[in-house]
């Protein structure tokens, strides 16, 4: 009988710390990046850019640049312009009307997405074909002149 209520123990104390390394384990899948649905991380004292694409057009037509302004610094940007060898000029457009830039504030992701806020190049002077790039340079008050590479694509990134 003794031998009996040995064996169960063990075998308790095995099957408690058993569940308690599967729970442990299920939780830090969950935080190492592995399991989570939410946006990435602010990039560290500076502005990135994330998923740009603009939508195809033929030549002398206008196109829209989609994307993520992520500014991880602790003071608020502003775009000013997004310009190319390609394009006669841009205009940023708010989700009704056109405005003259657009404000990044500290410490936080700007969504720039067909149907919202977005950037309209103007006249653009050669065909944007589906699944080329064409190299954009954005001018940000604070942050100075980032070049970036962007698909040309129908859809978002993510969506494709």
């Amino acid at each position: 009988m003794l031998h009996s209520l040995k064996a169960r123990s063990v075998f308790g104390v095995c099957t408690l710390w058993a569940a308690l390394l599967l729970v442990a384990g299920c939780q830090s899948g969950s935080q190492n990046g592995q399991e989570t649905s939410g946006p990435p991380p602010l990039p560290d004292d500076e502005l990135a850019i994330e998923n740009p694409w603009v939508q195809p057009a033929p030549a002398g037509s206008t196109s829209a640049l989609y994307m993520r302004i992520a500014n991880g610094r602790q003071s608020a940007d502003t775009l000013l312009e997004a310009s190319a060898p390609i394009i006669d000029s841009s205009q940023v457009y708010g989700a009704e009307e056109r405005t003259n830039m657009l404000s990044i504030p500290a410490r936080t992701r700007v969504a720039l997405k067909p149907g919202s806020t977005h950037v309209k190049l103007v006249n653009v002077g050669q065909a944007l074909d589906e699944n080329s790039t064409v190299i954009l340079n954005l001018e940000f008050a604070q942050g100075g002149l980032q070049r970036v590479r962007v698909p040309v694509q129908t859809s978002p990134p993510d969506q494709q």
